[in-house]
């Protein structure tokens, strides 16, 4: 039999033509699988109710081979209008090169969202919660739209990931598992949600593409399943203390916590508009001590992330984004000495005006 490394190795001509063809089941190479990538999507598939889990080598490489699975030239598809910058980069720089149009539009609205849908419109795509502004679209109603004129519903839940389940309202759910299931590994992977019917398009493109998550990174990322509940709860606690907190603030303009419900706290990421102008942005950020600067999330570490030093001022007005929107988020560590770091930082940056 084939054996857990890759490349894989068979007993004898006959074994290694039926895995080959297809007529049994077996591991060849790793590209195309392995023992450690099935017992991790079978351990993930678990956590939500969709039928099947594929795992990627990082989050982008899930949500690029999804859409290259389901699209073809001539099609049209909807997007949020607030995505995840190298996704956004898809819709706008690549897909256009093989004929495949995207027009971004506020999913908020459905009768906008129903307005632009065409002849030729084949999907809409989400992000829950989305990127910056943490805001939770309404998948239900999305879905109903979808299924009235017989759309795909794909969408980025790596910031609710674990905290919902989304599958009756997506055909397909893609994630970041360098995030939340990663913590502080370093480690990078992604997944997609998906229903048996829809697996195997997607499987051979991800073999096709070579986007599969090699056994050693699957291993690791299966360690970390046992704890991610508990590491959920700790984070969501100090999420909503600290967004609570920022919202008594008087430099604050407006606080963005993402809440599925009455009950349902979602991890750590908090958004905050601040009362700044010219260079107070800049310093307040410079005089933070707790937070990380940063773009990655999901683990213990505090990490700040300004949108004007990922984006130019210009690209977020583009997007309907304020250039003064901070995106903190607290991993584990205490609401309360977080809110006093911000309030140090604060200080010394209005001492400066």
């Amino acid at each position: 039999m084939p054996t857990s490394q890759s490349p894989f190795f068979f007993e004898n001509f006959e074994q290694m033509q039926s895995v080959l063809y297809g007529d049994s089941e077996g591991y060849y190479y790793a590209r195309d699988g392995s023992p450690e990538l099935t017992a991790l999507e079978t351990a993930l598939v678990q956590l939500d109710g969709f039928d099947r889990v594929l795992v990627f080598n990082s989050g982008m490489s899930a949500i690029a081979s999804t859409l290259f699975s389901v699209l073809n030239s001539g099609d049209h598809v909807l997007v949020q209008r607030e995505i995840y910058g190298p996704a956004r980069l898809i819709f706008e720089e690549y897909l256009p090169a093989f004929g495949i149009r995207a027009d971004f539009v506020d999913v908020s609205n459905a009768e906008q969202l129903e307005a632009h849908i065409l002849p030729f419109t084949e999907a809409i795509y989400l992000e829950v919660l989305s990127s910056f502004t943490l805001c939770v679209p309404d998948v239900k109603t999305i879905r109903q739209l979808a299924d009235a004129y017989g759309l795909l519903v794909i969408a980025d839940i790596s910031a609710s990931f674990g905290y919902a389940k989304w599958h009756p309202y997506l055909d397909f759910a893609m994630t970041s598992l360098s995030k939340y299931l990663a913590g502080d590994t370093g480690l990078l992977g992604g997944a997609v949600f998906c229903s048996q019917d829809r697996v195997q398009h997607l499987e051979m493109t991800r073999s096709t593409l070579g986007t599969t998550l090699m056994p050693d990174d699957a291993l690791a990322l299966a360690n970390q399943l046992p704890g991610l509940a508990e590491r959920h709860q700790q984070i969501s606690h100090s999420g909503l203390g600290f967004a609570q907190g920022l919202r008594n603030l008087n430099a604050v303009i407006d606080v963005m916590y993402p809440r599925l419900d009455d009950k349902t706290a979602v991890g750590g990421l908090v958004s905050a508009i601040f009362d700044f102008s010219g260079g107070q942005l800049v310093e307040f950020i410079n005089n933070l001590r707790r937070f990380r600067l940063g773009v990655s999330w999901g683990g213990s570490i505090p990490i700040v992330t300004p949108m004007t030093a990922a984006y130019r001022p210009e690209v977020l007005s583009s997007w309907g984004i304020d250039h003064r929107l901070v995106r903190f988020y607290t991993g584990i560590a205490d609401a309360a000495e977080l809110l006093d770091d911000v309030e140090q930082a604060l200080t010394k940056t209005n001492s400066l005006h």
